[in-house]
């Protein structure tokens, strides 16, 4: 594979923000962080899917450029130092075996799905937030209204779920939507997406099974 060949998988197969995370820089809600390049203290470093570029200090790239800088290699190496890290199999020293080939193709499966998660990831995130509001202000009135009036009283179903559900959902929808940063609304996703989805397909909310 040629060397412009690899630096072009690389960059398809290798998440930006992944990489970031690495040197323990994680972007703000609205994709900037602080240049790790020169010492600020209000974010200039603005990511995009696939680049960044430094508005202080006017530097840029993408993955390979910041491991370049971070690890002060050349360019080859740190492709090569991505490769490994990614088992891409870009730069083998010699064939990867069936174990390690397989496993490069499990890695590369990850990567394209990670990615097909970032997609149209706002869109998703609003709706999501309105879903979980919604279905918060629902278990809410079923906890004052369909509330036991007497110890006799048996209790309905929606005054137990609202016992059992809301505390969880209020502190997820305050951690992730209020006061969470973009890794941790993706970990919601990846976690609780799916039982995002059966909420608004049980209140007829709107569907919307994925971001992909």
């Amino acid at each position: 594979m040629g060397i412009a060949q690899a630096f072009e998988e690389i960059k398809h197969h290798v998440p930006l923000l992944d990489v970031f995370a690495t040197y323990g820089l994680q972007p703000n809600r609205v994709g900037y962080v602080c240049c790790p390049l020169h010492t600020e203290k209000t974010p200039s470093l603005k990511l995009y899917p696939a680049s960044w570029y430094c508005f202080g200090c006017g530097v840029g790239g993408d993955a390979v450029k910041l491991v370049e800088l971070m690890e002060n290699l050349t360019p080859i190496d740190a492709a090569r130092h991505l490769s490994e890290t990614y088992r891409l199999g870009l730069f083998p020293d010699k064939p990867l075996t069936t174990a390690e080939y397989k496993k490069a193709q499990e890695a590369k499966k990850q990567r394209e799905h990670d990615r097909g998660i970032l997609k149209n990831f706002d869109e998703w995130e609003q709706w999501a937030c309105n879903a979980v509001a919604a279905y918060l202000c629902l278990m809410d009135d079923w906890k004052r209204n369909h509330a036991p009036k007497t110890p006799e009283d048996e209790w309905q179903p929606l005054f137990c779920e609202a016992l059992q559900n809301l505390d969880l959902w209020e502190w997820l929808y305050n951690e992730v939507f209020i006061y969470g940063d973009f890794q941790e609304k993706l970990q919601f996703y990846k976690f609780y997406g799916k039982a995002v989805s059966d909420l608004a397909k049980r209140f007829d909310t709107g569907t919307k099974t994925g971001i992909a």
